[in-house]
């Protein structure tokens, strides 16, 4: 929805570095607790964004 995306989109304007968009990515798409925080629990960012983009992949168009 056109509601979720403009709320996105303002987040990650907001988003100064790689680990707020990870988070503010990981806020909106992954919706169970564990996998957030582990997520979340994650200190490398690199670590970080290789962990949502395997989700996004696995996840496909649902999220």
């Amino acid at each position: 929805p056109s509601e979720v995306n403009e709320q996105v989109n303002s987040t990650l304007d907001r988003a100064g570095d790689s680990a707020t968009c990870s988070d503010a990515v990981a806020q909106q798409f992954i919706h169970d607790p564990n996998d957030r925080q582990r997520l979340l629990e994650t200190p490398e960012v690199r670590k970080r964004i290789d962990f949502l983009i395997k989700f996004l992949k696995k996840a496909g168009p649902s999220v």
